[in-house]
Parts: C-alpha cells; structure tokens; sequence
C-alpha cells in the first residue's frame, strides 16, 4: 500500500478536526465525560491528527509555527502507547480551546492544492 501523499495527509487532518467539532459543539466536559463512544473517537481522530502531522515535512511544519507540532505528535504517542494515562481534561483543552490553531493547516493545504 501507497503511502499517503502530504495532500493526503492534510486532508485527513481537515476531515478529523471537523469531525472533533461537529462531535462536541456546544457541548461541556462533562457531556465529554458521559459520551464514552464519542470520547474514544476524538481520541481516535486525534490520533489520525498526530499521525498524519509525522508525515509532514519539517519545511512544511516550519510554514506554520503556530501549530504545536511537536505536542501534536506526541499526544499521538501518549494515545498510541500510553493510553491508560491519558489526561480527560488534557484532551478536552485541546477540543474546546487548541482545534483553532490547528486549523493553520488550512494554509499549507493550498500550497498542495487540497
């Protein structure tokens, strides 16, 4: 199987951030914390993030500084390996406050014209 290609990538990371936010709009931490389904695949889609974000080029991360690359990637580690110390609070600062900044993505999409 083909590796996906840095559109891909970007566009995978596009699709998991809509999908993280159409899950939780208007939503509190405590609806995050009585959704066990819904908890499990925004840590998934968060995971597709981090994994997808490996893939990037450094000259590309670099283009947007403002993304937390090196947090991203490691949060996909932590979900990979480290699941049974994964902070709720933690992941639910990333839904209702960090999306945006990841949302920079968007920029380096055109660049590859996705």
């Amino acid at each position: 199987m083909a590796s996906p290609s840095i559109a891909d990538r970007l566009e995978h990371v596009a699709r998991s951030i809509a999908a993280i936010e159409n899950y939780w709009a208007g939503k509190t931490f405590a609806d995050y914390m009585a959704n066990e389904p819904l908890r499990a695949a925004t840590e998934r889609h968060l995971l597709i993030f981090a994994e997808a974000a490996k893939g990037i080029s450094l000259a590309d991360r670099a283009s947007e500084p403002s993304v937390p690359w090196p947090d991203v990637i490691g949060l996909g580690n932590i979900l990979r390996h480290g699941y049974d110390i994964v902070d709720e609070k933690r992941i639910w600062a990333i839904v209702e406050g960090e999306l945006g900044v990841m949302k920079l993505v968007a920029a380096i999409r055109e660049k590859y014209g996705s």
